[in-house]
């Protein structure tokens, strides 16, 4: 299937990004026919789905499966979440380029009204969080009137990964809360729900990521018993979440030449994840943030003052004070050649920040 041309081998761009999109584990054979997808996606994927990609600002001859997870993906997902859902299945059966362009238009302004959504929510859930005078409890459980039932997900996801523990994001409507949950490593909230079956209206899900719908009145016992049960699985003191660094580069390194050959290793993703890199002893220069004021853009260079690239800390708008003080840092951040109004440009996303580790290496005899 994979190498031929049938009629099973061209729908392989569409399990490209169905794999990736769910967060599938790109390994075995899950990997190959993601590969198999993502080099077949210019010549083999639907009207509508090129045209999506080209509004993302991809070229569909290079598409990757960070442009699947983090592009094409969530404009899919809007339409569900804030928006008609029969605008992506629209965009994924016509035949008319007209109409393939206006759908991908289309969802890609739900897909920044969705990303408006979730910032709102995300901040009023971190408003309520700051109640807690910097002692949060083992699992963050935040329910709301006013909140979208299609955007609890991502604000959980988010959660998660800003505060490492899990979360449970509800939207209240009247006396029933519906809603999602995001875990980590070494807690499976899937089967913790389970333990609170008897107070839950419904629920499903696996080790990472479910869906629950609970009575409103029950969902501070919801959080006590979701918080013993992550004390009990993981200690009273949460893991740091682990970050895995894969090798040390230096600034002059982070070349666009770099980004290609990490290119051979796509596909990358859930189970297979990007390699991070080290950055020590780095100067962030001109940093500010972005017009949102959510993310931490920077000049990059190195203790000799030898300038490298622009980077972007993504959801870090209250880290810019380690940006702008002057004093080095060591980064940890992830390479990418990304294509934007048809030029090829070097992303450097960071991943962590800590304050700078020289390694001196000084005559101590006297």
């Amino acid at each position: 299937v994979v190498a031929g041309d049938g009629a099973a081998a061209r729908l392989l761009p569409l399990v490209a990004l169905g794999t990736v999109a769910d967060i599938v584990p790109l390994i075995g054979d899950n990997r190959t026919l993601v590969a198999a997808g993502l080099q077949r996606f210019d010549a083999d994927a639907p009207i509508g789905l090129r045209a999506l990609a080209a509004e993302g600002g991809i070229d569909p001859a290079r598409v990757s499966s960070w442009d699947c997870g983090f592009v094409l993906g969530p404009r899919i997902n809007a339409a569900g979440r804030i928006g008609n859902p029969l605008i992506a299945l629209n965009l994924l059966l016509t035949d008319a380029e007209d109409e393939a362009r206006a759908l991908a238009r289309e969802l890609n302004r739900i897909n920044s009204e969705r990303q408006a959504v979730a910032d709102r929510m995300l901040a009023e859930a971190e408003h309520e969080l700051q109640e807690h005078a910097g002692e949060l409890p083992p699992v963050l459980v935040l329910a709301r009137d006013d909140w979208g039932p299609g955007v609890v997900g991502l604000v959980a996801s988010r959660l998660v990964d800003r505060y490492g523990r899990p979360a449970v994001v509800l939207a209240r409507n009247g006396a029933i809360g519906r809603g999602s949950a995001r875990s980590i490593d070494g807690f499976n909230i899937s089967e913790a729900l389970s333990l609170c079956d008897d107070m839950l209206i419904e629920h499903g899900g696996h080790s990472k990521a479910a869906g629950l719908t609970v009575e409103a009145a029950r969902v501070g016992e919801l959080e006590k018993r979701l918080g013993a049960l992550v004390c009990e699985t993981l200690g009273p003191e949460l893991p740091a979440p682990p970050l895995r660094l894969d090798a040390e580069l230096s600034v002059r390194e982070l070349t666009i030449e770099t980004a290609h050959v990490l290119r051979r290793l796509e596909p990358v993703g859930h189970g297979n994840p990007a390699p991070i890199f080290l950055l020590r002893n780095v100067r962030p220069r001109a940093a500010r943030l972005t017009r949102d004021g959510a993310h931490v853009q920077f000049e990059i260079a190195d203790a000799e003052g030898r300038r490298g690239p622009r980077a972007i800390y993504f959801r870090a708008g209250a880290q810019l004070p380690t940006f702008t003080s002057g004093l080095p840092v060591d980064l940890a951040v992830s390479l990418r050649a990304a294509t934007w109004q048809g030029r090829e440009q070097l992303t450097v996303e960071v991943v962590d920040v800590r304050p700078a580790t020289v390694r001196e290496h000084r005559n101590s005899a006297r």
